[in-house]
């Protein structure tokens, strides 16, 4: 048997390896769950549509904490549950990091954007595998996730690794701006500048064949089911009652540990608090970033040993448009990433940086509203006439610009108590080249009648992006607390670490893409 640790996108794919090979797997997560509430709300609307169910859901989603800056913790169904106990159950204190982890069934994938962009070998050229050894991999998780995209001059630099991508429809804003790109398209690539429409893990897929309908709920939960979970693709599995699967959720893991051909996975019951413990020929560690560094460290009794994770910076600004498009307050549009923008420049970076821009959604009208609280007169209007003239970008940089976040276990000599310090560390040459970018974006999209809003700008703390990986990086060679490229830290032969702990460098593009494909590598070796 093999016991995979984590229900998120990297263990999941590394389950989906070891059951084609025909291994026994058992699954255990911590398993927090939805609400009921909103579950039963989910289930009404699964499989047919329910006008009374999806206003009840709505009502409940309506309730979001507002910054002028925007959303200030993304929510799922109007529910914290992907954030829920990490603080009681890992000991988390935390301080100038917007990182989080998550105990959730299907992990951060419950509240995530859906991008999927592979990794360029440019991009990765100081890991010890490449990006060819990547590619089949990437193949298999599209046939598991699907992948909504188009073939367009993004797919000679990234490939689409799928030939039957779905389609999705562009937003109003979004096809507008496209059209008024295509003249600008040899200027653009002759500067380093790549667009296409978005990739997204949207649509019909393994565990759920409902299509998007365009409601425009992306930003708090699919109604339908249509952005890619692996909690749902968990559920999925079990239902097909495949006999080499189990899953034994609540379950709090502390430690694992080698001896001979043995591994033995100890913690604890999340609800009743006792202790847990399983053994099994091989372990598959995908708990996430920080629960996964802190089960390392535990079980190497690494105490006052940090280890850094490294992050791709994220960044945050409009682009106000000087023609409005109103109709897109009234066209129905699903409101994930709509567009990607690449940029290669080796002034900027010798790094890719990785843009998404995101259309016309209720989010931004609330924002607005919160921001001018202070003009009752004025307010409305000033509304009407920027709302459907906004859009905007969120970017990314790798992580060789970026800060990071270190990470220290720690005990009490008297009382052993444990205590898990996650702790942001910024890199102040990532606002000089953000600085680059938004010049260069400007120089550009001044032509097409908009500008890049730079004292908008909002620079995030390390990890905020949640683009974040590497305290266990692998190498050719790895010494203390790196580990071989099958993720095996310490020496050890059975314990593997399958999520992005294991990244030597992060890069701008999409991190879920490659976490999942690369734990796939790892769960589909013959050891």
């Amino acid at each position: 048997m093999n016991i995979v640790i984590g229900s998120g996108p990297a263990g999941i794919a590394c389950a989906y390896a070891l059951l084609e090979k025909d291994k026994e797997v058992l699954l255990i997560d911590a398993g927090v769950q939805l609400e009921q509430r909103q579950g039963t709300l989910l289930s009404k609307l699964k499989n047919s549509p329910n006008p009374e169910a999806l206003s009840e859901l709505k009502a409940i989603e309506s309730h979001l904490k507002l910054t002028s800056k925007g959303l200030h913790t993304k929510l799922t169904y109007g529910s914290d549950f992907p954030y829920r106990g990490t603080e009681e159950n890992l000991g988390l204190e935390k301080s100038n990091t917007g990182l989080v982890a998550s105990l959730a069934t299907g992990g951060l994938s419950t509240v995530w954007g859906a991008a999927a962009l592979p990794y360029l070998q440019a991009d990765i050229s100081d890991w010890p595998i490449t990006a060819e050894d990547l590619a089949a991999h990437y193949k298999s998780i599209l046939k598991i996730t699907g992948l909504s995209a188009k073939t367009d001059d993004l797919a000679n630099l990234f490939p689409l690794h799928t030939e039957t991508p779905g389609d999705l429809k562009s937003s109003p804003q979004a096809s507008r701006l496209l059209k008024a790109l295509a003249p600008l398209r040899p200027q653009l690539k002759s500067d380093g500048i790549y667009y296409g429409s978005s990739r997204l893990m949207v649509g019909p897929n393994l565990s759920n064949k409902n299509p998007c309908i365009y409601c425009g709920d992306c930003i708090y939960g699919c109604p339908y089911g249509c952005i890619y979970n692996s909690g749902d693709d968990l559920m999925h599995l079990l239902k097909q009652g495949s006999p080499r699967l189990r899953y034994q959720p609540n379950v709090i893991v502390t430690t694992v540990k080698e001896d001979g051909d043995t591994v033995t996975v100890s913690g604890f019951d999340r609800i009743s608090k006792e202790p847990v413990s399983l053994k099994t020929k091989r372990a598959f560690l995908a708990a996430g970033v920080i629960p996964s560094a802190r089960i390392i460290l535990k079980s190497l009794n690494a105490y006052e040993t940090p280890v850094e994770l490294k992050d791709s910076q994220y960044f945050l600004f409009p682009i106000l448009s000087i023609k409005g498009n109103p109709e897109a307050l009234k066209e129905a549009a699903y409101t994930l990433s709509q567009l990607f923008v690449e940029i290669q420049d080796d002034e900027i970076s010798p790094n890719t940086v990785h843009l998404q821009f995101y259309t016309y959604n209720d989010i931004i009208t609330k924002t607005l509203e919160h921001k001018f609280w202070f003009l009752p007169l004025l307010r409305k209007p000033l509304i009407r006439m920027l709302e459907h003239r906004i859009i905007i970008v969120q970017g990314y940089l790798h992580s060789r610009h970026s800060g990071k976040v270190r990470l220290n276990l720690k005990r009490d000599p008297v009382t052993q108590k444990e205590r898990f310090l996650a702790e942001g560390v910024q890199e102040s040459e990532a606002r000089k080249v953000i600085g680059k970018i938004l010049k260069k974006l400007g120089k550009h999209f001044l032509k097409l009648g908009m500008f890049p809003i730079a004292s908008a700008l909002e620079f995030c703390l390390p990890g905020r992006g949640f683009h974040t990986g590497g305290s266990f990086p692998m190498k050719t060679n790895p010494g203390p607390l790196e580990s071989d490229i099958y993720g095996r830290v310490g020496g050890v032969s059975r314990i593997h670490v399958v999520d992005a702990s294991i990244f030597p460098s992060i890069p701008a593009t999409t991190i879920t893409f490659t976490a999942m494909a690369n734990a796939h590598r790892i769960g589909s070796h013959d050891y």
